[in-house]
């Protein structure tokens, strides 16, 4: 759920995150934030910032904990951010 409100914050809308996640191959949380995500960058080009997806994050109390190695939602995100942002840049 948390990868649908952070996509609805930055700005993509509700009903096309319930259509993406209708027709989703698969149900996995870290899929459907990678493809909400796309989505936001689709729709909002260079204003699709590492900024304003940390802004969002720490709204949501989604913050890096210190010292903590494990995978958390904050880290999940990043890591897609920047593969989107690669896989932009490649082409």
């Amino acid at each position: 759920r948390q990868w649908k409100e952070v996509c609805c914050d930055l700005g993509v809308p509700e009903s096309e995150l319930i259509h993406l996640e209708s027709t989703s191959y698969s149900k996995k949380l870290s899929t459907l934030a990678y493809r909400g995500l796309c989505l936001w960058f689709e729709q909002m080009g260079k204003l699709a910032t590492k900024e304003k997806l940390a802004s969002v994050l720490k709204k949501k109390g989604l913050r890096r904990a210190e010292g903590d190695r494990g995978t958390n939602c904050y880290q999940t995100f990043y890591s897609i951010y920047s593969n989107i942002r690669t896989i932009q840049y490649s082409y």
